[in-house]
């Protein structure tokens, strides 16, 4: 257990940046996350390749897209109760076991030649349910593996791998949709959902947080009423949700700015996309090398305030190079924003509820429609820049407004 390994703050270079992999059950984790992430970054391309194919409609893409977020936003309370009181090493397991069926009910309906959009729109919402029960246990598995001292080092190299999926893995995955078909990638999606069971299942047994579990409906509110009375917590769970309403919805967007503003194509888009990927990977491997420091909510606001400054100077450019650039620095501050508020979370939060509360933040992800449809109407009315630059003023108001109403946030 990380209780062996030398004090993160004795150490440096290399063995700093990568601390948390000193630790063999997260080194586990880490394996199964790398197949994971490759997974879910060629399903969501065949997939998105398949529903246009069969439909032609920009909306179904939407709502096959959307009814992911919507069962994660009905479903993670419940599975945060179910992280709480039962051995998360085999809650993993098993949900991923039903992702991967799920996966494999798709590929099967591909490659026969029967599939049609209604299974898609169903096996979307299946995976978000399952999804759902396995993102708080996962998520609130790690300092448990790590201890609390490496836990932002860990956050950050799960942000890193990540990072780099979304840059390496849609490219990959559009090749082999022109040269095995999308049957063909969804395969190789099973496949790498496959080895991530095999990664869970070397993980470590952690036991079990909540010994003296009550009815699920009182655990549940039992978790949302701990949230609420501790204001510091509750203060974090809204800068959570900051970037999901203002700064992501940006993707939605990206491919209209693209052509609107910069008058250019497909190709570009993609380097765009690659700009905030980079970006992304540096500020992860930043915050990996930083040690456990202090201050972190003061750290929270300034990465806050620099991503909204990156999104309204990307609201701005009007050529290539400065938009690049732009994008760069919101991976840059993005990544690092999540890594911090998500340590801090994990950290303060007593372990027989920690999962409960995680499971809010994975809730905010299905609010994301809720600033990608606003976004997109201002879009079309006023155009993408002006979109944009009201996003950027809006995360900037929404952190400043949460800072001075709890000042004390900084001293964490």
């Amino acid at each position: 257990m990380s209780a062996s390994a030398p004090s993160l703050q004795r150490e440096t270079g290399c063995l700093r940046t990568f601390s948390a992999l000193r630790n063999p059950g997260f080194r586990a984790y880490c394996v199964a996350l790398v197949f994971f992430f490759a997974g879910i970054q060629m399903q969501m391309l065949a997939q998105g390749w398949l529903v246009y194919a069969l439909t032609g409609s920009s909306f179904m893409l939407g709502i096959v897209t959307s009814m992911w977020s919507v069962a994660i936003f009905l479903f993670s309370l419940f599975g945060g109760v179910i992280a709480d009181r039962v051995e998360k090493r085999d809650l993993l397991v098993w949900t991923q076991v039903g992702i991967t069926l799920t996966g494999a009910a798709v590929a099967l309906l591909v490659v026969t030649g029967t599939v049609q959009v209604w299974h898609l729109v169903v096996a979307s919402f299946a995976q978000g349910t399952i999804l759902a029960f396995h993102f708080p246990a996962r998520q609130s598995l790690i300092p448990e593996l790590v201890g609390d001292e490496r836990t932002m080092n860990a956050n950050a190299l799960t942000n890193a791998a990540f990072s780099i999926a979304g840059i390496v893995m849609p490219a990959i995955a559009g090749y082999l949709v022109t040269l095995i078909q999308v049957g063909g990638v969804l395969a190789l999606v099973v496949l790498a959902f496959g080895l991530t069971i095999a990664g869970y299942q070397l993980l470590p047994r952690t036991g079990t947080t909540n010994d003296a579990p009550r009815p699920v409906v009182q655990e549940l509110t039992g978790g949302l009423d701990y949230a609420w009375r501790e204001k510091n917590i509750l203060s974090l769970l809204i800068l959570s949700l900051i970037p999901v309403l203002f700064v992501w919805p940006f993707q939605t967007l990206l491919p209209a700015f693209t052509v609107t503003v910069l008058g250019v194509g497909a190709g570009t888009l993609g380097l765009l996309m690659s700009a905030y990927g980079v970006g992304s990977f540096v500020g992860a491997i930043v915050v990996a090398s930083s040690g456990d420091f202090r201050r972190k909510g003061l750290a929270t606001l300034v990465l806050g305030i620099g991503s909204g400054a990156s999104l309204g100077l990307f609201a701005l450019s009007q050529g290539l190079p400065l938009a690049l650039t732009a994008l760069f620095l919101m991976g840059l501050f993005g990544i690092p924003y999540l890594a911090v508020n998500t340590t801090m979370l994990q950290v303060m939060v007593p372990p027989a509820v920690r999962a409960r509360v995680i499971s809010l933040t994975m809730m905010t992800l299905g609010l994301m429609p809720l600033g990608a449809l606003p976004l997109s109407a201002l879009a079309d009315a006023a155009g993408v820049s002006v979109a944009f630059m009201t996003a950027a003023l809006l995360l900037l108001g929404a952190t400043g407004a949460i800072f001075l109403l709890r000042r004390s946030l900084l001293s964490l």
